[in-house]
């Protein structure tokens, strides 16, 4: 998707590297800068996809992790009271 864009990150390539980073973590910066390697902007590229996308993806992932931990509304099922923990 950066290399359509003449090499610049687009709104399509940044949620699409946001995914990546998610979900393969850390090892996704050297596995980015792995594939750029003949790229001409390689380190604009890279330090935009370690400074801002990857800290925004670390904010986002700590924000779930934190909503995942407190417990749910309790839900009434009839006579039943439902209470849900996340760990």
């Amino acid at each position: 998707m950066i290399f359509r864009s003449s090499g610049q990150f687009t709104e399509d390539s940044r949620e699409h590297a946001k995914t990546a980073i998610f979900h393969g973590g850390p090892e996704t910066c050297d596995l980015f800068r792995l594939r750029l390697i003949n790229t001409a902007n390689r380190e604009a590229l890279c330090r935009e996809f370690n400074d801002v996308l990857f800290e925004e993806v670390k904010r986002e992932r700590e924000e779930w992790r934190q909503r995942r931990s407190e417990v749910l509304r309790p839900q009434h099922f009839g006579e039943a009271i439902h209470f849900e923990f996340r760990p």
